[in-house]
């Protein structure tokens, strides 16, 4: 989408059209008036205009030509900013420099097969040795089936040559804390400047970035009730933005014990903010620094860390705690509809899929509910073990 600013209000659109049989360059430009919002709804208008079938252009329409028309509609359509950099990105790596300038009539599965098997030797980014995830991989054939769709939509495709393409993924190994675990290691922490982090994370199912944006102003401590409504953007620390899902707003309602230690947090704030005097920043976040700031993604799940190391619990990322959470609601028989309502999730069946595991001591108990006997432990069976 290439819109330039030419003073308050006035912007000048732009439309690549290739090039002409001479090999000279050809564009279309027009200049809107009004909002920013405006003009780029005018030149996603405009493009699907002048890539429609029938239309004479010296050049067939390709690959690359429907990726940046539906990229610029996903960007108007006003998607978290972490959603459109990883559809951006993937398109930049993968989509374009394999299928960029193939022409949508050519465009076949095999084609796509082809493009998706190269794109699987591709070394990784972060410089560790072997191929590329295959999660990676999936997500860059997700992101190019989208665009194709798209096409389809606008009637630049009969069909989406995609959609008979897969890519295997082996099932990720979850991991979660037991209660037994989880309680162990609050218990142990419960002085740490930052435990209402894990706290919030264990007991109340909030994620990284709805961790940190969580302000003072959304807790009712006396009703024991947090409303979460906001997000840190993890990959861009200090900006904030709506809740993942269509869930927002979402209040959660928070146990006496984690009412607890937010009380103490907050009077740790109170004892920072007299001890640091004018340097305090009263910007209100429930996990702050001594001077009332944000604080750093990194630097609390660093911290995390190294309270896992300390107490000597099985090592978790910190998004299995909330894992672990779901986990154990749906071990003591919460209905899955108030597990979704906790998570913000709008649709209970994802979350079934995400987290109800074939957990054998769940399914044991229930066994045991439905024919009778013992639960097999009597009988020489293993107890079950927390995953590695």
């Amino acid at each position: 989408m290439k819109i330039r600013a030419k003073g308050p209000g006035k912007w000048q659109c732009v439309w690549e059209l290739g090039v002409d049989e001479t090999g000279r360059r050809r564009q279309v430009t027009e200049m809107v008036y009004g909002t920013r919002a405006e003009a780029e709804a005018r030149w996603i208008q405009r493009a699907a205009a002048l890539q429609r079938p029938g239309r004479r252009d010296p050049r067939p329409r390709t690959v690359g030509d429907v990726v940046d028309v539906w990229l610029a509609h996903v960007q108007a359509s006003g998607p978290r900013p972490r959603t459109l950099e990883s559809y951006q990105a993937m398109v930049a790596r993968f989509v374009r420099p394999t299928l960029g300038t193939v022409p949508l009539h050519t465009l076949t599965t095999g084609t796509i097969q082809a493009a998706v098997d190269q794109w699987a030797r591709m070394p990784r980014q972060d410089g560790r040795p072997g191929p590329l995830s295959p999660r990676t991989v999936a997500y860059a054939l997700a992101c190019l089936r989208m665009a194709l769709a798209f096409a389809v939509q606008g009637e630049w495709l009969d069909r989406n040559p995609a959609t008979a393409v897969s890519v295997r993924v082996p099932p990720r190994a979850e991991t979660w804390w037991d209660p037994e675990t989880a309680t162990r290691f609050l218990t142990a922490t419960r002085g740490h400047r930052w435990a209402a982090a894990w706290w919030l994370a264990l007991r109340a199912g909030l994620r990284l970035g709805e961790v940190l944006a969580l302000q003072w102003a959304d807790c009712d401590l006396d009703a024991g009730v947090c409303v979460v409504q906001r997000a840190m953007n993890i990959r861009h620390p200090g900006q904030f933005g709506p809740v993942k899902g269509v869930r927002g707003g979402h209040p959660v309602v928070v146990d006496p014990e984690t009412v607890a230690v937010l009380r103490a947090t907050q009077a740790a704030q109170a004892a920072d903010r007299a001890r640091v005097g004018a340097a305090w920043q009263d910007e209100g976040w429930v996990i702050a620094t001594h001077t009332g700031h944000w604080v750093m993604p990194r630097n609390l799940v660093r911290a995390f860390h190294q309270a896992q190391r300390a107490v000597g619990v099985p090592p978790i990322r910190f998004h299995d705690l909330r894992h672990s959470h779901a986990t154990h609601l749906m071990a003591a028989g919460v209905p899955l509809r108030v597990v979704a309502d906790r998570l913000g999730h709008a649709d209970p069946h994802f979350t079934a899929r995400r987290y109800l595991h074939s957990d054998t001591a769940i399914q044991r108990e229930w066994i045991v509910r439905a024919f009778g006997g013992t639960s097999g432990h009597e009988n020489g069976g293993t107890p079950p073990q927390t995953p590695p």
